[in-house]
Parts: C-alpha cells; sequence; structure tokens
C-alpha cells in the first residue's frame, strides 16, 4: 500500500512529524505513535522479542514512502511511551534509584509497560530492578529523615524531601498493571505504603485512588494487622535468656526501659502506628544509651536479638499481612 492510499485510509497521517531523535533515515521501519514517526531497524528490534518480531512482520503490506509502516494501538501508543521505549531498546535502560522520583517515574513506568507488553525481558528486567532499589532506599531514607535532630526550617525541610519522593500507590498501580507476580517485591511497596499513609480515614484514603478496589482492602486489612500485632507485643518485656551469677539487676533495667521510653514508642501515636517496624529500629537504638551502666552486654546482645527477631518477622510476614 503506498502513501496516497494510507493517507486515503487515514485522514490524520498527514498530520504527523517525524521524532526528532528516532527517525533514522536508514530505518527499515516506520512506527506511528499518536501523530509521531519513529523509523528504526526492524531487524535489530525484531531481535529484541518474539512479541516484537511478529508485530513488525515483513508480510505486513502497509507501507508509506516505500517503507514498512506499523501504527501502534492502544495504552502504550502514546508517542512519549514509545519514545522512551525506543531509547530504552538502542541504549539501554539506565537510570538510578536515586534519580526515580515523581518526575521521572513516567517515563520509567511507559518503559516498563512497554516491555512488558512487547516482552523485552532485559528491559523490563532492569526497571523491575529499579523499582526494587528505589524501595529500599525510601524504606531508609523515611526512617531517617524521621529521626533527624529538630532544627529551624527541619519539617518543611523533610516535608519537602518526602514530597519528592515517589509515593508507592502508582508504583503498586504500575506493577499489578504489568503483572508482576514478585510477592517480596510488592509486599515492599505495601509496607512503604502504610509508612506514609497511615491514616485510614475516608479523606485520607484518597491518596490511594491510583489502587483497585481489591488492593484498597488488602491495604487496609494489612495496616490494621500491622497495629494490633504491634500494640499486642508492647504489654510486657521480652524474656531474657541469660544465665549469669546476678540476673536481678538486669531484670530491673528490662523493665525500667520497656515501661518507660520503649512503652511511650509502643503507645498508639500517629507517627508509631504509620511505622510500627520503625518503632521497633528505634527501640534499638535508644537501648545503647538507655542500657549503659544498667544491664550487662550479654542480656543486651539478647535484647537485640529478640528485637531483631521480631522485626525479623514481621518483614518476612507482610506479603501474607496484605494478603498478596
Amino acid at each position: 500500500m503506498d502513501a496516497s492510499r494510507l493517507r486515503s485510509r487515514d485522514d490524520n497521517i498527514h498530520r504527523c512529524s517525524r521524532h526528532p531523535t528516532f527517525f533514522f533515515e536508514d530505518g527499515s521501519v516506520i512506527l506511528r505513535a499518536e501523530n509521531t514517526l519513529f523509523r528504526v531497524q526492524r531487524s535489530y528490534f525484531a531481535s529484541q522479542s518474539a512479541q516484537l518480531r511478529d508485530l513488525l512482520d515483513p508480510r505486513i503490506q502497509d507501507t508509506l514512502w516505500g517503507i514498512q509502516f506499523v501504527s501502534l494501538n492502544g495504552d502504550c501508543a502514546d508517542d512519549v511511551y514509545v519514545a522512551a521505549f525506543i531509547e530504552s531498546i538502542y541504549g539501554g535502560f539506565y537510570m538510578t534509584e536515586r534519580e526515580l522520583n515523581v518526575e521521572t517515574f513516567p517515563r520509567a513506568a511507559s518503559v516498563l509497560r512497554m516491555s512488558a507488553r512487547y516482552g523485552v525481558d532485559r528491559t523490563r528486567d532492569a526497571v523491575m530492578t529499579l523499582i526494587k532499589a528505589s524501595t529500599e532506599r525510601n524504606e531508609v531514607k523515611l526512617y531517617w529523615l524521621k529521626l533527624a535532630p529538630e532544627g529551624p526550617g527541619h519539617c518543611k525541610q523533610a516535608a519537602d524531601q518526602e514530597h519528592s519522593m515517589l509515593h508507592p500507590a502508582p508504583v503498586v498501580a504500575l506493577l499489578r498493571e504489568v503483572g508482576c507476580d514478585d510477592t517480596p517485591l510488592l509486599a515492599a511497596v505495601f509496607h512503604d505504603l502504610s509508612r506514609r499513609s497511615w491514616d485510614l480515614s475516608e479523606n485520607a484514603l484518597e491518596s490511594l485512588e491510583p489502587l483497585s478496589a481489591a488492593d484498597r482492602e488488602c491495604y487496609i486489612l494489612g495496616v490494621t494487622k500491622l497495629r494490633v500485632s504491634y500494640v499486642l507485643n508492647s504489654r510486657s518485656p521480652p524474656t531474657i535468656q541469660v544465665a549469669h551469677a546476678q540476673p536481678v539487676p538486669c531484670t530491673t533495667g528490662l523493665k525500667t526501659f520497656w515501661n518507660g521510653i520503649a512503652k511511650d514508642l509502643h503507645s498508639a501515636n500517629a507517627e508509631t502506628m504509620a511505622d510500627p517496624m520503625g518503632g521497633l529500629q528505634a527501640i534499638m537504638e535508644i537501648s545503647w544509651k538507655e542500657f549503659t551502666g544498667t544491664i550487662c552486654s550479654q542480656c543486651h546482645t539478647e535484647f537485640l536479638s529478640y528485637m531483631l527477631g521480631q522485626q525479623t518477622g514481621m518483614w518476612d510476614g507482610l506479603g501474607a499481612t496484605f494478603c498478596l
């Protein structure tokens, strides 16, 4: 089919413009996304996956300017999506977890959608690895933002930093969209979401808009489970099993600590309820100062081991907690 016949079938073809970067004169196939034309090497793209090989089958008869022509349709036909995907095919996808934020997420998301749709596993895996690293970094960053000493402008600075971080809700929606079955990753993103959307009131749940109704229900149920478990475990101090000659001072010191600082951290206040796992971490951090001279090193080590076990158990159970 020549260009004139193509235009007669599609009156909008004359409105299309060539992409400024990805329209190569030696390309053997023209792709159309919205009103943008891309010209690329068919053989190279076809080698990336079976789906692309089928899409660019040379037996397709449509041509434009004597060159094979393929019009992309569906949700992935956005010209920005296609441009980002083509860039990843030619140069590989590279973005660090520090660079993934509210501004760069649309590009990463578009590459993931396109690579998942067209079976380009190498690129899909690269974006998934990026999301994992970014989620882990957000977990650490949120914790240290809360521990940072409060000085002039601290609240505004912390709020600005948290605002620039990628919100987990659209990440969950994206992972679901591409059929992600990585339960540990989904669990980590749900947990990241629970730390920033602790309020379960109707108005506060508007931040969960990208989530499906089923995922919202899983999220609310999971957050409730985390909080209930955290409060129940705070009712009495852990039992430390260390054999030494004078256990009473250590037992007394542990009870004093638990009934004071640790109990305050276990109280049902908004900040603690937003991050039960962070509360356990804070207790371990504070114990290094409070246990000096009141508890022997053996009992302190046993206490830290117990708290770490609680934290690890909570983390390992996130998949079941959020019904994933």
